[in-house]
């Protein structure tokens, strides 16, 4: 559900910048580009804010909406610092696929665990499912 939450959130974005660029477009071509920029904005925005989307659908008890918009409270004043998280994850993983994909069996569960850690120290460590007590 969180993540049909966020889909519609970018598809409002999508729908009313596409329809802002048609009106632009129909004054001159170039100024396209305009919402166009405006939208990849956008959704760099809201990806790097939800990059802990599937630990806090899973870890806290909120509602769809709720829970895009916990990502953003969190990680808005930290957000820098998660863009570079994303970028050596990005590194990881493509050294992980360079070794003939065998890398990979490395690469996905390191990066797993350096954004569980992002994510703990991030948010927290309260944890309301009691996944993560070592019960």
């Amino acid at each position: 559900m969180r993540w049909i939450a966020l889909t519609i959130v970018f598809l409002v974005i999508a729908i009313i910048c596409g329809l802002v660029g048609f009106g632009l477009a129909q004054l001159n071509q170039v100024l396209i580009w305009i919402p166009a920029v405006v939208a990849l904005i956008l959704f760099i925005y809201l990806s790097v804010n939800q990059k802990f989307l599937p630990y806090v659908a899973l870890l806290e008890q909120r509602g769809p909406f709720d829970t895009v918009q916990r990502g953003r409270d969190v990680v808005d004043p930290s957000w820098w610092w998660v863009v570079l998280l994303l970028i050596v994850d990005a590194v990881i993983i493509t050294i992980g696929a360079l070794l003939c994909g065998v890398g990979l069996l490395v690469a996905a569960p390191v990066v797993a665990c350096i954004t569980t850690a992002a994510y703990r120290q991030l948010f927290g460590i309260e944890d309301q499912t009691g996944l993560l007590n070592g019960n």
